[in-house]
């Protein structure tokens, strides 16, 4: 036993030293005692090792203890270390009788001469005392406890043909049995003074056996070597750029110059292959780094020829491996224990080098590199985060399946939820005019509309794109995630069937990249529509027939401003980017492979999508200075990502539902100046619930709409309805009551009849008009008659009702007015008063329909005048003033006039003309006012066909509204049964493929397609109704085999053709 050295190989001889002579001792006692012969287990764990005998008074309904189920004699155990951890035990059956089936007539089977090995675990602990006769320092006794309970068997040897089970079965209590006895505990090399150096032990380095396992923690080796090469190949590709950190190389390629002083005697150049890992047990392993080539140098010029080079060196350091869980179990890592680095100098490969025969350069500079391996690469590896073998987040490859945009709202695991009350309630826009939140939904489903709607024509570069002969590649839809820094993560899914070449030359084979998802980071900005030089004439001819441009292209006050991806500046990020098969075997220049794929995306690829304007993710008109721009017409606009905390390139598969980042546009009207250059965090301004995804959510500020523009407009029903009495007095027995209304006043009619706010109603903004006149006129003459006192009142009382937030499919707006007249008189001989009243009421009603929204009127507009009621006597008075009713009647407007209130919640109806997602339109759903007066809508797209997931499906078409508020469902429809032109008979069941429908027709008809509009492919059952024909679609989508070309036909829609496919 020699201090500094490994003592592993003494202490595992020692340890089956103690197994031999208690075996020996185990012999003897059953040979020399009689009490070996007793039954009780205190005498059977004397000779457990030599002897085990299992009655059927152990087993169930047995109750003679001399009939044994089970009776072994064993040979000396021994044991060998597989590691630190684990241990093979090796029980050797000299004979051994068992009772295979217990039911059947207790038929047994002899066996004889087995070697049978079981894999068990182990901790090394200790006993410390103090003794002054065993040393001066503390007494050390160490102990090798073995867990002989959870035993593994490994193997047996010859193997047995039948009833291996039920031996080992009996084995399994055997094991359990000594774990009893006691002895499961052994010492370790006696070293009992620890003022005495210590022995080295290390079990793992020795490695006398070759069993090992295919994972680690319950890992899969395949997969942390994937991983592994992964990694590796993103420090190779590092290695050929310029002004990288070092550290990010050293997985790859390592100049010792890096870390070692220049004046070093011997400096080297090393090129790394892949690494890979084998287990040792299930907490350790052995870490490979193949040496592909390692020279040797006197100075730091590595230019000048080498001393030694080397080639096919393999490099071996065994580790502990940590396993760690983050974020409920969806993040695991495999990490390197550092401090626990051994070089395994057995394990290592130096090809070419002999110690025996080496020239003393050679010796200097191999013990150079291996030195390093030994005390200093390990931590390198941690200080570059390479030490990290294995890392999974299961929430990235959640987020970016193809098609999981759609099912944004689906995360039912997350408490934090957004629903449109909390937006509602929390929103405050802190001084901007117009608010636009752009969800990732809405540009991952753009992306996927255009992909889907690309394939139908073949035109689009999102679907097929190629270079030349040395590119080609079908797409899955583009997707993306936002950055806090005004960047976006974006993701090129290669479809099959795409391959490239990794140079020019001829006979150069094209590589399979079927499968592969790459990563970039791209900037995200404004640009105005004059950037926009060098693109396609395909895109100038969508774009001239987009929405926007109709709308907009003959006003020469406005120009267009987009908010684009800048392709120009996108980084390759590595990490989020999969690369199936890179490296399977046969694969060759895969860093080459996968360079040439980039090149071709940034350098070639993404000018195509630019030129195709699809870099586009949203347009907005802005008007230009001096000009007289409309209500919600933009005349200045900028952005930014919005989130309540910062998103990163390393840290956004973290966030969670509640804070995920949105794109907001901030705009302001009438050039006015923006208050900041950054919206302050009030609230997510998405909708995010379990059932349903939002799209986006439009903003107009209090002081743009409901105060300029709502309630102004309902201030003039308060001049319509508020009467003002006019004085005119008593003559010739003759009250003459005149009024006028307040907005046709001589002298009021200019001023406005303000509504004040009132408080107290919860989800209400209530707001009232309240106006008292009246006067008081006292009359004395001759003429008795007519003396008195005359009093006349007039009250009107207004209220408007706005909900804040919207508990169905139609959000109202209620007003309701009373004007209240009354009159009086009293004399010496008279008194007598008489009053009526005039009420009204209107209901706004804003339908959430699937065209967008729908203004309807409803309630009692035509005032409703009471009965007049009559207190006292008037007599001579009756004749000679004019009833209360009759007055109200004269003076009231026969109908309150909502014209002009109307006017202006339709211009929310259809298509919103001040932003559109990139060349398509959005309508409104859901409306809802915040404390502050702001109104906020949903947004929802038109004109897009896209296919979805069914998670999507389900939460767009069958009946599930943007808000999580249910909508009607509509009911599927049986598949024909016979063929049938379309329309020959009305109500027969056609299956069509709606997929040609004409864009624009889809664009400019809203209402009429807007069962088109949410369907990518549908069962259409047709229904006469008089000229009109009835579109219904359920939300079975046919696969591509459903689909044929048999018979094309026009379905004619209110006067237009769309060109429709019809099947049998």
């Amino acid at each position: 036993m020699c201090i500094g050295e490994n003592c592993a190989p003494q202490a595992a001889h020692y340890m089956n030293a103690q197994l031999a002579a208690l075996h020996a001792n185990a012999i003897s006692c059953m040979r020399d005692h009689e009490n070996a012969q007793k039954r009780d287990d205190i005498y059977r764990y004397s000779h457990a090792l030599a002897h085990f005998s299992h009655s059927k008074y152990d087993i169930a309904d047995h109750d003679d203890q001399d009939d044994a189920v089970f009776d072994a004699d064993f040979g000396t155990p021994q044991i060998k270390f597989i590691c630190n951890h684990d241990a093979l035990l090796y029980l050797k059956i000299d004979r051994a009788d068992y009772v295979v089936d217990h039911s059947a007539g207790m038929p047994s089977s002899s066996v004889c001469n087995l070697e049978v090995v079981f894999r068990v675990s182990f901790v090394c602990t200790k006993i410390i005392g103090t003794d002054s006769q065993i040393g001066s320092g503390q007494n050390i006794i160490q102990l090798v406890v073995l867990d002989l309970r959870k035993a593994r068997l490994v193997s047996i040897t010859p193997p047995l043909l039948t009833n291996q089970g039920v031996l080992t079965s009996y084995l399994s209590q055997y094991l359990e049995f000594l774990h009893k006895a006691g002895n499961h505990v052994l010492f370790s090399l006696p070293n009992f003074d620890s003022h005495r150096p210590q022995l080295s032990i290390d079990f793992s380095l020795t490695q006398s056996t070759d069993l090992t396992l295919d994972g680690i923690h319950g890992i899969s080796l395949k997969e942390i070597n994937h991983h592994l090469v992964s990694v590796w190949l993103r420090a190779a590709m590092s290695a050929s750029e310029e002004n990288v950190d070092w550290r990010t190389q050293c997985l790859a390629e390592l100049r010792s110059y890096w870390i070692h002083p220049e004046d070093s005697n011997v400096h080297f150049r090393i090129n790394f292959g892949t690494p890979y890992v084998k287990a040792v047990c299930n907490r350790e392993g052995i870490m490979y780094f193949k040496i592909d080539e390692v020279a040797f140098f006197s100075s730091i010029d590595f230019t000048s020829t080498p001393m030694a080079r080397y080639h096919d060196w393999t490099i071996a350091i065994l580790f502990d491996i940590r396993y760690e869980t983050q974020a409920d179990g969806n993040v695991r890592d495999c990490a390197l224990d550092t401090q626990t680095a051994r070089f395994c100098e057995s394990q290592c490969i130096f090809a070419g080098f002999d110690e025996e025969y080496a020239t003393e350069e050679e010796f200097i500079c191999w013990s150079t590199v291996t030195e390093f391996f030994k005390t200093e690469y390990s931590e390198l590896l941690e200080s570059a985060s390479y030490h990290i073998i294995y890392h999974q987040d299961k929430r990235i490859d959640q987020q970016l399946t193809v098609g999981a945009w759609a099912a944004l709202g689906d995360r039912a695991a997350s408490s934090e939820i957004s629903t449109w009350k909390d937006i509602v309630s929390n929103s405050n826009m802190f001084g901007f005019d117009q608010i636009v939140a752009l969800s990732q939904t809405a540009i991952n489903e753009y992306y996927s509309s255009l992909l889907y709607i690309g394939k139908t024509s073949n035109t689009l570069s999102l679907v097929t794109w190629a270079y030349q002969e040395s590119f080609s590649a079908t797409f899955k839809p583009l997707s993306l995630r936002f950055l806090s820094n005004n960047k976006a993560i974006i993701w090129i899914h290669f479809d099959d069937c795409s391959t490239l070449k990794t140079s020019d030359q001829v006979g150069d084979e094209k590589c399979d990249i079927g499968g592969w998802r790459l990563a970039f980071e791209v900037d995200l900005k404004m640009c105005p529509h004059t950037d926009f030089q060098d693109v396609s004439e395909r895109w100038r001819c969508r774009f001239e027939s987009s929405q926007a441009f109709k709308h907009h292209s003959c006003d020469a006050d406005c120009s267009f401003t987009h908010l684009c991806l800048d392709f120009e500046h996108a980084d390759f990020i590595h990490e989020y980017s999969t690369l199936k098969g890179l490296f399977q075997k046969g694969t060759s220049k895969p860093i080459e492979r996968l360079k040439s794929a980039i090149y071709y995306i940034k350098s070639f690829y993404f000018r195509a999508l630019a030129e195709d304007g699809l870099n586009i993710l949203y347009t907005v008109p802005v008007w230009k200075c001096g000009s007289c721009p409309p209500a919600y017409g933009l005349t200045s606009i900028m952005f930014h990502v919005y989130s309540q905390e910062v998103i990163t390139r390393h840290n956004w598969s973290q966030t969670t539902a509640a804070v995920e980042p949105v794109i907001v546009l901030l705009g302001m009207t009438e050039f006015r100046k923006p208050p900041s250059t950054q919206l302050e965090y009030s609230s997510s301004w998405l909708i995010r619930t379990k059932t349903s995804l939002s799209y986006g959510t439009i903003s107009i500020a209090n002081c743009v709409f409901m105060k300029a523009r709502l309630l102004h407009r309902l201030t003039r029903i308060n001049g319509a309805t508020t009467l003002i009495p006019v004085f005119s007095g008593v003559e010739d027995n003759v009250w003459n009551l005149q009024f006028t209304r307040w907005d046709q006043h001589d002298t009021r009619k200019n001023a406005t009849c303000e509504w004040k706010r009132e408080y107290g109603r919860e989800g209400f903004a209530v707001y009232k008009w309240q106006h008292r006149e009246g006067w008081s006129y006292d009359h004395e003459s001759n003429r008795e008659a007519t003396n008195g006192s005359y009093n006349v009142s007039c009250f009107t009382q207004n209220y408007l009702e706005i909900p804040t937030v919207n508990r169905s499919r139609t959000f109202e707006i209620r007003l309701n007015g009373e004007v209240k007249l009354e009159l009086s008189f009293k004399s010496g001989t008279q008194l007598w008063a008489a009053k009526c009243s005039a009420k009204w009421d209107a209901v706004l009603a804003i339908a959430s329909e699937s065209s967008g929204l729908k203004i309807k009127e409803s309630g009692r507009p035509t005032p409703v005048l009471d009965r007049t009621e009559v207190d006292g006597q008037y007599t001579a008075m009756a004749a000679e003033y004019t009833d209360p009713r009759a007055l109200l009647k004269a003076n009231l407007p026969s109908r309150i006039d909502l014209t002009e209130v109307l006017g202006e919640l339709r211009a929310f109806e259809g298509p919103w003309q001040y932003c559109y997602p990139g060349t398509y339109s959005y309508a409104f759903a859901n409306p809802g006012f915040n404390q502050r007066g702001d109104i906020l809508f949903e947004t929802r797209p038109i004109g897009l066909l896209a296919p979805s997931n069914p998670a999507a499906r389900q939460s767009r078409i069958s009946g599930v509204g943007l808000g999580g508020r249910r909508t009607p469902p509509i009911s599927p429809l049986r598949s024909p049964s016979a063929r049938s032109p379309f329309g020959s008979r009305p109500g027969t069941p056609a299956l069509l493929d709606v997929r040609r429908v004409d864009a624009a027709f889809a664009r400019s008809n809203p209402n009429t397609l807007s069962v088109v509009t949410n369907a990518t492919t549908a069962l259409l059952n047709t229904v006469s109704s008089g000229s009109k024909t009835t579109i219904n679609y359920s939300e079975e989508t046919p696969t591509p085999s459903d689909v044929s070309n048999e018979d094309d036909r026009g379905l004619n829609v209110d006067g237009v053709t769309i060109g429709v496919e019809v099947h049998a």
